[in-house]
C-alpha cells in the first residue's frame, strides 16, 4: 500500500491496546509447503516475482530482517524459516538483511500449517511496557495481567490484593489503569517485596502501593481490612513438580483469599493446575466460578479462574453456631454437644 501505515489513525489506535504483544501490517498467507524441507520450499516460492503474496513495505527500504514465531509441531526450527525466507526477500527486492538497527521487520509466522507474512510495526514488543528494576525468572506479561484485570472487573475505587505479588505486574498495571485503586501486594519472599517496591517506585508508583512480606494462607495475620479485588498468579508447581503440594498450598491460600475479601468480591488466579483450583473451589462450597479460559504464555496453557465470594459465607457459620447454642438448652443431658463442637471447630 502506498499510505503511510505509522502514521494512520487506526495503527496509533492498535498501539495503545494494552492487550497484545505486537501490532501488524497483514501481507498474505499461503498453506505451509508439504515438502522434506518446508522452509526451503518456502524461498523457492517467495523469491519470485510473479508470487502473489507481495511486501510492499520493502520497496522503499533501506534494510530488513524477518523473524519468525511458530505454533506447532515441525521439523525444522523458526531460524530456519527466518534463513529461506529472509533469503527469498533479498532476491526479490534487491535489499540487505540487517540483524540490528532495520527499517523494517517482517515476521513469517507458522501457525500449524499456515504460513503468515505481515510486517512488523511496533519495534518493541507492547507487553514490555515497564522499565522493571526487579525481574523474577518467570514474570507474568503486562499484556495478560491487563486480561486478568479486567476478568475481575477491577475499577476505581477498588481495593485490590495481589498475594503473590512477585514483581508486581499485575499491581502496576492496575495502578497505570486505574487512577484511584488502592494496591497491596504480599509475597513470602523478601527479595520479591524489595524488588516490586522498586519497579513501583520506577513507574513513579510507590505511594499508592503497599508491599509486605507475609503468608497467603494467613492473610488475616496481615491485614484487619477486607478486600473488593484479590488479582494475583498462583505458583505454577514448576519447581517442585508436586501436585500434592501445590493441592495443599492452593487450598490454604484459597481459605485465605476467601476470608480477605469482602462480601461478594471476586478472586482472579492465572493457575496451571487449573483442574486442582476447580476442584477445590467447587468442592469448599464459599465460591461461585464465574469464568475460566486458557490462555498461552510462557510456552505454557495456564487458566486464568474468575470465582466470587458467596453472599452468605461471613454469616452461615456464625448464624448456625448461635441457632445450635440456643437450641442446646432444651436438649438435657446432650451427650454429644463437645464432639459436636470440636468437629466444628475442624470444619471451620
Amino acid at each position: 500500500r502506498s499510505w503511510n501505515y505509522r502514521e494512520n489513525t487506526v495503527v496509533e489506535a492498535l498501539l495503545k491496546l494494552r492487550s497484545v504483544h505486537d501490532v501488524m501490517l497483514y501481507h498474505g498467507h499461503l498453506d505451509l509447503p508439504e515438502a522434506a524441507n518446508p522452509p526451503l520450499e518456502l524461498y523457492n516460492l517467495l523469491r519470485e516475482k510473479t508470487h502473489p503474496i507481495e511486501v510492499p513495505t520493502l520497496k522503499n527500504a533501506a534494510h530488513f530482517r524477518v523473524t519468525c514465531q511458530r505454533m506447532g509441531k515441525h521439523s525444522f526450527q523458526s531460524t530456519d524459516v527466518e534463513m529461506e525466507v529472509g533469503g527469498a526477500l533479498h532476491e526479490r527486492y534487491g535489499l540487505p538483511a540487517k540483524m540490528k538497527n532495520y527499517s523494517v521487520c517482517v515476521r513469517c509466522d507458522v501457525h500449524i500449517n499456515v504460513v503468515t507474512l505481515c510486517t512488523l510495526i511496533n519495534t518493541v514488543p507492547l507487553s514490555k511496557r515497564h522499565k522493571l528494576e526487579f525481574v523474577r525468572t518467570v514474570t507474568l506479561k503486562p499484556n495478560v495481567a491487563y486480561a486478568m484485570l479486567k476478568l475481575a472487573g477491577v475499577c476505581d475505587g477498588d481495593v485490590v490484593l495481589d498475594p503473590f505479588v512477585g514483581s508486581g505486574t499485575i499491581l502496576l498495571e492496575a495502578l497505570e489503569i486505574f487512577p484511584t485503586v488502592k494496591c497491596y501486594g504480599l509475597d513470602r519472599s523478601l527479595a520479591a517485596v524489595k524488588g516490586s517496591t522498586k519497579n513501583a517506585a520506577a513507574a513513579g508508583l510507590a505511594d499508592r502501593v503497599e508491599f509486605v512480606q507475609g503468608n497467603a494462607r494467613t492473610l488475616h495475620k496481615t491485614y484487619d481490612f477486607k478486600f473488593d479485588k484479590i488479582v494475583s498468579n498462583f505458583p505454577w508447581g514448576l519447581k517442585t513438580g508436586a501436585t500434592a503440594d501445590i493441592k495443599e498450598l492452593y487450598k490454604g491460600a484459597l481459605a485465605s483469599c476467601w476470608g480477605a475479601l469482602k462480601p461478594n468480591g471476586t478472586l482472579t488466579c492465572i493457575v496451571l493446575h487449573d483442574y486442582v483450583t476447580v476442584g477445590l473451589l467447587r468442592t469448599s462450597g464459599n465460591w461461585d466460578i464465574l469464568h475460566a479460559r486458557v490462555v498461552k504464555t510462557g510456552g505454557k496453557l495456564p487458566a486464568v479462574i474468575v470465582a466470587r465470594k458467596r453472599a452468605l459465607g461471613d454469616q452461615i457459620l456464625p448464624a448456625l453456631r448461635n441457632q445450635r447454642s440456643n437450641m442446646y438448652r432444651y436438649i438435657q443431658d446432650h451427650p454429644v454437644k463437645e464432639k459436636e463442637d470440636e468437629a466444628e471447630e475442624e470444619d471451620h
